[in-house]
């Protein structure tokens, strides 16, 4: 940058702190977008190359300037292990075979998880295609929250009736999972690998995973938020009274029996007409 263009830069941040400092954040979140292609623009001129966006060198820079990003994730309330049959596993380790394995990150909404953990994920259900289909990973876990809302379970669950799942995946490093990777012996990205035929995104951002192949993943944990809800007094005494709706109208009904028999007797009558004199 010419330092005409710094200054103007300062004086601008001097008038408007706050106005520069949001636009930073923007800028930020855009750079760190699996959208960035599409949602860093105007793009900074510097850091293109023949036509093509160097992400990777503006994001260094970024670090540089502001400190590496990080983003406290919640410790989840529960920690769940899939089990899996033996030919399940003997099934997975053979397609497996010497390649390395890596974890990554799911997220899904609640309503989702009852499929997942009984058939697996699959590239076709899959409804994010930007960067073509397959079933998307991070190994960012609050990117992975990012797609787990809470939802509804049952009223009685000893884990809470608000719920918000994470799968933990063990996917096998194979060429069908598409990701940011760096050619052996080189540090060069892997252009083949960071693209999906007809994506629309470009290549595959950092920090993402996209998995091509049913047979190269498997959920092996879950992880559990539970949604913590503080109950008030009042709140407590209407589930109560829900609970118990019967009991109350039977003893009310039989109060008030007692009342009209009490009006009605002729003690009660005498008394009264000895009142009003």
């Amino acid at each position: 940058m010419q330092p005409a263009g710094r200054a103007a830069v300062r004086e601008a941040v001097a008038r408007d702190s706050l106005a520069a400092d949001l636009r930073c954040s923007l800028f930020t979140s855009a750079l760190q977008s699996y959208k960035r292609d599409s949602a860093l623009r105007p793009f900074p001129a510097s850091y293109t190359r023949h036509d093509c966006k160097d992400f990777e060198a503006l994001f260094e820079k970024i670090q540089k300037l502001t400190g590496a990003p990080h983003t406290p994730v919640p410790v989840p309330d529960f920690l769940f292990e899939i089990e899996y049959s033996d030919p399940a596993n003997a099934k997975f380790y053979e397609t497996k075979g010497d390649r390395d394995l890596i974890y990554a990150f799911h997220g899904s909404r609640l309503e989702n998880f009852h499929s997942i953990l009984h058939n697996g994920l699959h590239c076709h259900l899959n409804k994010t295609s930007l960067f073509g289909e397959g079933t998307y990973l991070t190994s960012d876990l609050s990117l992975a929250l990012i797609y787990s809302p809470h939802g509804h379970g049952w009223q009685r669950s000893l884990l809470g009736p608000i719920l918000s799942c994470v799968a933990v995946c063990e996917v096998i490093d194979h060429p069908d999972v598409k990701c940011q990777t760096k050619k052996k012996d080189s540090k060069e990205i892997d252009r083949k690998r960071a693209r999906i035929k007809h994506s629309e995104g470009g290549d595959i951002p950092p920090k993402y995973f996209v998995v091509t192949n049913n047979q190269l993943l498997r959920v092996k944990y879950l992880l559990v938020y539970s949604q913590k809800q503080a109950k008030s007094r009042a709140s407590s005494q209407l589930s109560w009274f829900s609970s118990h709706w019967f009991t109350v109208l039977i003893s009310l009904y039989l109060l008030l029996l007692l009342i009209v028999s009490v009006i009605n007797s002729s003690a009660f009558q005498h008394f009264w007409n000895r009142a009003k004199r």
